[in-house]
């Protein structure tokens, strides 16, 4: 049954009031670290899940054919002693260089990671480490710079076909999709995926085929979730 506009509206205040309910209390636990004397020791670094849609597109919730910022982006601030403050970084960062950000920061010495350290990037002392992201959610993926969005589905035989392409300048809200417009650019974003999962297969099922029967060659029947 679809929601009223007024229960639409009352969803969005229950994520914001959380949201405003979890700010109160980083902002306890920053007080905490002071009074107890750690600000000049203690690194902070706070981050979180993914977003969700609110209606956004017309529809509450997530999914691999929504890998649109609200579902896909996730916060990054990091507090270091002695550190810069009020810098904003618009770089593309990911998940995977929180490690070495850190362990750089606090001068630790590590092997090599698939991650980078993004301290030198927000003070201006680097270039970016990447020039795009990909996110993938199931049987669906989205490549992603700082001028297209395309969104492929991976189940496709010619998925290149089928993408979707936003414009991020003109359209940032992405709410046309000029794939036809553009083929170029969606043939660079499917080329960009292949380098990625290279010989992996691209799909969650496929891959679980694939280790099935691996797994069955070597230890005999045992089961998978769905």
């Amino acid at each position: 049954m679809p929601l009223t506009a007024d229960e639409a509206e009352r969803c969005k205040a229950l994520y914001l009031g959380f949201v405003t309910f979890l700010d109160r209390w980083v902002g306890h636990l920053l007080d905490a670290l002071d009074a107890n004397g750690l600000r000049d020791n203690t690194v902070v670094l706070f981050t979180a899940d993914h977003g969700t849609e609110l209606m956004d597109k017309g529809r509450f919730g997530k999914g691999g054919d929504r890998l649109h910022p609200y579902n896909t982006r996730v916060p990054l601030f990091i507090r270091v002693p002695g550190g810069p403050k009020g810098i904003r970084c618009n770089a593309w960062v990911q998940n995977l260089d929180f490690t070495p950000t850190l362990l750089m920061s606090l001068e630790v010495p590590h092997e090599p990671m698939d991650g980078f350290n993004v301290w030198p990037v927000a003070l201006g002392q680097a270039p970016p480490p990447r020039s795009y992201v990909t996110t993938g959610w199931g049987n669906h993926a989205c490549v992603r710079d700082d001028r297209w969005a395309v969104h492929l589905n991976v189940t496709q035989p010619n998925f290149a076909q089928t993408a979707q392409a936003y414009d991020l300048v003109a359209d940032p809200d992405e709410t046309r999709d000029v794939a036809s417009q553009h083929p170029e650019v969606v043939r660079e974003a499917a080329a960009r995926l292949g380098k990625l999962t290279g010989p992996l297969p691209a799909t969650w099922q496929a891959y679980k085929q694939r280790a099935q029967g691996r797994t069955m060659r070597t230890f005999g029947p045992l089961r998978f979730g769905a």
